[in-house]
C-alpha cells in the first residue's frame, strides 16, 4: 500500500493586495482553487469550492465521491452568486487529487490517485527517463482556456499563447453554470513519484523546464515548495501564485496520518444563516458566452 505526503506554499504576489488562491493539504486530499471575481467574490468562490471538497470527500473517499463533491461545490457557488448580487459573477478553477482505495470486494487492492481538473490550476508529474535519469515532467491537465484550446487546434503556438491578449479568459470554472463538466483521471501510485498542483500564478511565470528541474533537484518538499513561489516572485509576482507539492511513500511510513491545512490560513468564515458573507468588486465576469475574464492585475 502506498500513502501520500503533501506541502503547500501560497504568496499574494507584488501587485495584487488579496488572495483569491486557497489551498488544502491532508494525508488524502490535496486541492488548488484559484479564485475569479475580483477581490472577495474570488476570495469567497475559492473558498466556498474547497470546504464543500473537503466535506463531500470526507463523506465518500471514493472517486465518484471526489467528483460528486466538485458538483456540488459548483452548485453551491452557482446559487451563491445568485442570492448576493455583490457576489455575482464569481467562479473558481479547481484542481484536486485524492488518495483512494480499490473496491472492498478487492483485499489488497492498491492505492491510486484520483484526480479532477477545472479551469486553468494545473497538475504535473515527475517522472524520471530511463536513458539518462533526467527528470521528465509531464502535464496532466489541460487547460480550460481561450488560448489552449486554440493551441489544441493548431491556431497558436505555445510561445504565442503566452502572449495571447486573451490568455486570460477561461471556458471553464465552477460557478459558471448550475452544473458544469470536470475532467477526470485515475492514477497508478509508486512509492518515489513526485506530483505538483499549482495556480497560473506559477505556470504563467515560470517554465515547466525550471519547475522540473526545482521539483528534481529539492528533495525535501517544503523547500521545492518555496523555491517554486520564489521563482515565481522573481519573475514579477504580477499574480497569486500557490504550489502543492505530493510525494508518494510507503504506507508504513512512521510518520502518521497527516493533519489537514488550509493554506494560506484562513479564520472561520461568517455565518449568514444558510452559509457565508462577503463583498465582489470585480474586474473581470462571466459573461453570455460563457466565458470567466481572469483579470491581470487589480
Amino acid at each position: 500500500m502506498t500513502a501520500i505526503r503533501a506541502v503547500a506554499e501560497s504568496h499574494v504576489g507584488y501587485v495584487r493586495s488579496n488572495n483569491e488562491d486557497l489551498a488544502v493539504v491532508s494525508s488524502d486530499l490535496v486541492a488548488i482553487a484559484d479564485g475569479v471575481g475580483g477581490h472577495l467574490g474570488g476570495e469567497v468562490a475559492a473558498r466556498t469550492a474547497i470546504e464543500e471538497l473537503i466535506e463531500g470527500f470526507q463523506r465518500d473517499r471514493t472517486a465518484a465521491g471526489l467528483s460528486a463533491a466538485v458538483q456540488k461545490a459548483n452548485r453551491a457557488i452557482w446559487r451563491r452568486s445568485r442570492v448576493d448580487r455583490r457576489l455575482h459573477g464569481m467562479g473558481t478553477t479547481l484542481t484536486a487529487a485524492a488518495l483512494v482505495h480499490g473496491p472492498e470486494d478487492e483485499p489488497g487492492a492498491p492505492s491510486h490517485l484520483a484526480l479532477v481538473n477545472i479551469g486553468d490550476s494545473r497538475a504535473y508529474r515527475l517522472d524520471e527517463s530511463v536513458p539518462d535519469n533526467s527528470p521528465v515532467l509531464t502535464r496532466l491537465t489541460e487547460d480550460h482556456s481561450v488560448v489552449e484550446e486554440m493551441v489544441r487546434q493548431g491556431e497558436l503556438t505555445p510561445a504565442e499563447a503566452l502572449v495571447h491578449p486573451h490568455r486570460h479568459i477561461l471556458t471553464r470554472v465552477l460557478g459558471m453554470e448550475p452544473e458544469v463538466e470536470i475532467d477526470v483521471w485515475d492514477l497508478e501510485l509508486q512509492v518515489g513519484t513526485r506530483f505538483l498542483l499549482c495556480s497560473d500564478g506559477l505556470s504563467n511565470e515560470v517554465t515547466e523546464e525550471d519547475i522540473a528541474g526545482v521539483l528534481a533537484d529539492v528533495d525535501e518538499a517544503r523547500e521545492a515548495a518555496r523555491a517554486l513561489v520564489n521563482r515565481a516572485l522573481a519573475h514579477g509576482g504580477v499574480d497569486n501564485v500557490t504550489v502543492a507539492i505530493v510525494d508518494v511513500v510507503d504506507a508504513e511510513s512512521p510518520d502518521g496520518a497527516q493533519p489537514m491545512e488550509l493554506v494560506p490560513p484562513r479564520p472561520p468564515m461568517p455565518d449568514r444563516g444558510d452559509g457565508r458573507t462577503g463583498e465582489v468588486n470585480r474586474d473581470g465576469d462571466v459573461t453570455g458566452t460563457l466565458l470567466a475574464a481572469r483579470p491581470e492585475t487589480e
